[in-house]
């Protein structure tokens, strides 16, 4: 009847908050969580940084905490600023962004963290984790990029809240996947915004195989999520520049949509996203936003469609067998509100959350302002 059962609070400690959605495995609800804090240290006088991100389990029947795994150890002070003296805390970060993976047998617990936000970086940033799902415990850990530390204070030159790394700022931002392949073999799969794609043993945390299909970037590379269907990862890559990634890489970017073989890592298709800024510039639909093309937005799965969203606001629809493009239709135009006054309503930038799809309709959001985006 829509009462409410229960109510129970997930931030334990100052700017965390819950970004990715939770998991129910049987009468445990796991839930991730994330740090604003690495927003927050662009203050000058803020004492970055002391929060951590986390993955707790509740109990879904009464919302009992039952156990809370916090990423990293307690902070320390480890300095102060130079002239500002300004006290500096670490470990820090490690936010977890996406929702937890579960095995098949809802005995561990498999998530993604994004970069430290203080020196000296945590061996736990960056990294893919496993948790025994009864007590929280951690079973394994494989960082993927050591040293990478970062806050958005790092984007004002001389910032005094800026780690001594200044990044690259390459966080497991995407959703984690647990399956297995066509042998019958589970398999922990892993997107990062490096441009990296990973497989771990979910045993031991072992890396099976890694393949590069990005250029990556701090807005690159695997940003929000992947998908799967029988034996073939599929793979959106944004890899849009930003001025502080320039110098950092050798290769140029390569957004589009990628399959992946998951027991090999081997290149199934491609499908590149080519640059249409331009003609929408010239056609005033941008105005004082960015106009990037490239696919930071999950991607969903229908039966043999694969559906996402651009950052230049166009939505498609593609076959999953050889990624040729079903159809595509621009969201960035007029649309009628039918909650509005007005009844005007304007589409943009599609980011952050997939498509929904539900019997024949598939749903989308669009506009996504943040990053000066559209």
């Amino acid at each position: 009847d829509g009462k409410l059962n229960w109510k129970s609070p997930v931030q334990r400690e100052e700017f965390n908050f819950s970004t990715g959605s939770p998991v129910l495995m049987n009468s445990k609800l796991i839930i991730p969580i994330s740090t604003i804090e690495t927003a927050v240290a662009v203050l000058p006088f803020h004492e970055c940084c002391k929060s951590s991100g986390a993955v707790m389990a509740m109990d879904a029947k009464n919302g009992k905490v039952i156990w809370y795994h916090r990423v990293l150890k307690e902070p320390k002070l480890v300095g102060k600023r130079f002239i500002t003296r300004v006290k500096k805390f670490a470990p820090a970060g490690a936010a977890v962004w996406g929702t937890p993976a579960i095995d098949d047998s809802g005995t561990r617990v498999f998530f993604g963290t994004a970069q430290s936000t203080q020196s000296p970086a945590s061996e736990f940033s960056d990294a893919i984790i496993a948790l025994d799902i009864k007590d929280g415990r951690r079973i394994w850990s494989h960082q993927t990029t050591r040293k990478d530390a970062h806050n958005v204070g790092c984007e004002i030159p001389l910032h005094p809240n800026c780690p001594e790394e200044d990044g690259p700022d390459l966080d497991f931002g995407a959703a984690v996947i647990y399956t297995r392949d066509n042998l019958g073999q589970g398999i922990v799969l892993a997107g990062q915004k490096s441009g990296w794609v990973y497989a771990f043993n979910p045993e031991d945390g072992k890396k099976i195989w890694s393949k590069r299909v990005g250029r990556g970037g701090k807005l690159g590379g695997v940003h929000w999520g992947m998908a799967v269907k029988d034996n073939t990862l599929f793979v959106p890559i944004s890899d849009r520049p930003i001025p502080s990634d320039e110098g950092l890489y050798d290769e140029e970017p390569s957004p589009g949509i990628y399959a992946l073989d998951i027991t090999t890592g081997d290149l199934v298709w491609s499908s590149p996203l080519e640059d249409d800024c331009k003609e929408r510039e010239k056609r005033k639909l941008v105005g004082d936003a960015d106009c990037h093309s490239g696919f930071s937005a999950p991607v969903s799965i229908s039966n043999d469609l694969l559906f996402v969203g651009s950052l230049d606001g166009r939505f498609f629809a593609y076959s999953i067998e050889n990624g040729q493009r079903v159809w595509e239709f621009d969201t960035l135009r007029d649309f009628y509100a039918i909650n509005s006054s007005s009844g005007n309503s304007f589409g943009g930038s599609i980011d952050a959350a997939g498509p929904v799809i539900i019997d024949n309709w598939v749903f989308t959001n669009s506009g996504y302002g943040t990053h000066n985006q559209i």
